[in-house]
């Protein structure tokens, strides 16, 4: 019986069965690719956009309110923008303004008084453009008048008649954003929030139009 070292070789050591060369080893099997597809070049499918929900309109008890304050605010800019704007172009008559009331200290002083032009007259005209508490009963003043039926004589230059009614547009246009905000414009969408934004904006444009040809 002969021994075994252990300098013999591993496979002469392992039984003859499982001896086995590599040319004689067995080749995988082959897959079949049309039972198994390919799925290594497939597109992951995309995933769906998040579609917002429509948020809810405005709620009446606190739209109804807003929409009143603002649209009594642009009514307002409106009436005061209107005279400055004519002044401002050119239209009006000028005259005389002497003054015959000043109430009122600093910045809280007011004062009246007889407007006199060629065309017509107005026995109280309240001063405007200028500031009040610099004059006195009986004080003479050139000043411009849009119509007889005006309640304001501006007293000063034409710059500070573009800067009155500029303002006065300013003013305006942020009431229509208040009233689109009031209403929930925003929260439409498509050709309704179009045109409820284009309404908003343009109901105190309108109503500055409206006195526009009340002054002239």
């Amino acid at each position: 019986m002969t021994g075994i070292t252990a300098g013999d070789d591993a496979e002469a050591l392992a039984p003859p069965a499982q001896r086995m060369r590599p040319e004689s080893a067995p080749e995988p099997p082959e897959v079949d690719h049309a039972f198994w597809p390919d799925t290594s070049g497939a597109v992951e499918p995309a995933r769906r956009a998040r579609i917002k929900p429509p948020k809810d309109g405005r709620r009446p008890a606190l739209g109804l309110p807003l929409l009143v304050v603002f649209a009594l605010c642009a009514a307002f800019f409106a009436w005061v923008s209107a005279e400055p704007f004519w002044l401002a172009l050119g239209h009006g008559d000028r005259g005389t303004l002497t003054v015959t009331e000043c109430a009122g200290n600093g910045l809280a002083a007011r004062c009246e008084g007889r407007f006199a032009a060629s065309a017509f007259s107005v026995e109280k005209a309240a001063l405007a453009g200028t500031a009040d508490a610099e004059h006195r009963t009986g004080d003479k003043l050139t000043a411009r008048m849009v119509s007889g039926t005006s309640r304001f004589a501006y007293v000063g230059d034409a710059a500070g008649l573009h800067l009155r009614w500029s303002i006065g547009l300013g003013l305006l246009l942020l009431c229509g954003a208040g009233i689109a905000w009031a209403t929930g414009a925003l929260r439409l969408h498509g050709r309704a929030r179009v045109t409820v934004l284009l309404l908003s904006l343009g109901a105190p444009l309108l109503l500055l139009l409206g006195n526009l040809a009340l002054t002239w």
